[in-house]
C-alpha cells in the first residue's frame, strides 16, 4: 500500500491499520490509474464494477458521485497526484466493505514504447472471464515473469487459443485490421473500449475470433492494452516476432494519449 491513508466505507483510516482479514470474502476489483489527480476514465471503471458485481449476483450500494468524491479526497488526503488506485468490493455474507488504497505501480519506461516488450504464453484460462474477480491468475503468471525476461504471459485456453494476458488484453494487427479475441472470452479492459471506441471513429476494421498460439505467426504486429501499461508494442511472443512501428499501431497509440488528456482536463478541479 501507498499513501498514509486508505478508506474504509467512506472514512479514512491509517494505513498502518490495515490488515488482511478486511478482504476476506469474496473480492470484486478495479484499479484505476492517476494522472495529474484524476481518476482517468472513472466512469468506465465504475460500469466494469458494477457489471463484474452483477455477474456474480452481488449489488454495489453506493452512488457514482460519491465513490469519484471518494478517490478525489483519497487523493488529496495522501498527496498523491500519480499513481495506481485499488477500489475492492469485499462480499462476506450480508455484509460488503468497500476499500480504496493506493498501490504500488510500475509504469514501462519510455524506451520500452519505442522497442515494444517481450511475452510468453501460460496454459491458464478464467472461471469467469468477464468478471474482474480474483481467481489466482496473477499469482500463476508471477513465477513465469520472474524467470523471464518477460513483461506479460498471454493465457492459452483448454483448446489452445490465446484469449488475453495475466494483466491486460492483447490486439494483432494484420493486413491494417485489428483482431481480438471474443470479448464473452476475456476481462474486458478500459483500455481494450478505449480502442474499439478509436476503432469505429476511424473506421478500423475489428474482427473477434478465436486465435490459436501457433496463429500469432500470421500477423504482422501485436499490443497490449492495460490501466499502467496503455498501449504498448509487442516486439516477441513466444517465438514470434512483430513489427513495433506498424503505421496502425503508432497511430492508435497516439490517439490513446489524447483520449487520456482530453478526460484529465474535463475531470480536473
Amino acid at each position: 500500500m501507498r499513501g498514509d491513508y486508505f478508506l474504509l466505507n467512506g472514512t479514512f483510516v491509517p494505513a498502518s491499520q490495515f490488515n488482511n482479514e478486511l478482504e476476506s470474502g469474496t473480492v470484486v476489483y478495479e484499479v484505476l490509474r492517476v494522472m495529474e489527480g484524476v481518476p482517468v476514465f472513472f466512469g468506465d471503471h465504475f460500469q466494469r464494477l458494477d457489471n463484474s458485481c452483477k455477474l456474480i449476483d452481488k449489488n454495489i450500494d453506493i452512488e457514482i458521485g460519491v465513490l469519484f468524491q471518494n478517490l478525489l479526497d483519497l487523493i488529496k488526503k495522501n498527496q498523491i497526484s500519480e499513481g495506481n488506485v485499488m477500489i475492492r468490493f469485499v462480499f462476506n455474507n450480508n455484509n460488503v466493505n468497500v476499500i480504496i488504497y493506493f498501490i504500488p505501480h510500475s509504469y514501462p519506461v519510455e524506451k520500452v514504447y519505442h522497442d515494444g516488450v517481450n511475452v510468453g504464453f501460460l496454459n491458464a484460462e478464467r472461471n469467469n472471464p468477464e468478471a474482474k474477480v480474483e481467481q489466482g491468475i496473477k499469482e500463476l503468471a508471477s513465477g513465469m515473469l520472474k524467470d523471464g525476461d518477460l513483461y506479460e504471459v498471454f493465457l492459452v485456453d483448454n483448446d489452445g487459443f490465446v484469449t488475453e494476458g495475466s494483466r491486460s488484453n492483447f490486439f494483432l494487427i494484420k493486413d491494417n485490421k485489428l483482431y481480438s479475441a471474443p470479448l464473452n472470452k476475456i476481462l474486458k479492459g478500459i483500455t481494450l473500449s478505449k480502442v474499439l471506441e478509436l476503432a469505429k471513429h476511424y473506421k478500423t476494421e475489428v474482427v473477434f475470433d478465436l486465435i490459436g498460439k501457433d496463429e500469432f505467426g500470421n500477423f504482422e504486429s501485436a499490443f497490449i492494452t492495460g490501466t499502467s501499461p496503455k498501449i504498448l508494442p509487442v516486439a516477441q511472443a513466444g517465438d514470434y516476432k512483430f513489427n513495433v512501428n506498424h503505421p496502425l499501431l503508432r497511430r492508435i497509440m497516439k490517439h490513446y494519449d489524447e483520449m487520456i488528456a482530453d478526460n484529465i482536463a474535463m475531470n480536473k478541479g
